[in-house]
């Protein structure tokens, strides 16, 4: 079973350099016989649900 770990960081702390502003990170450790699609769909829907969690006020882009 692949491993589908997802972060989500905003720039609501000042003193932050750029790299900080607000985005999303996922990090997928899968083996090559699964299917790369459903474990692409599943990580899409894990950072579907965080994004639909935040504010729509805290919600900015990386750059």
């Amino acid at each position: 079973m692949a491993i589908i770990s997802t972060n989500m960081t905003t720039n609501e702390y000042e003193g932050k350099e750029s790299f900080h502003k607000g985005h999303y990170e996922i990090k997928i450790l899968a083996g090559l016989d699964e299917n790369i699609y459903d474990v692409l769909g599943e990580a899409a829907e894990r950072t579907r649900v965080l994004l639909e969690t935040l504010p729509p006020e805290k919600r900015y882009s990386r750059f």
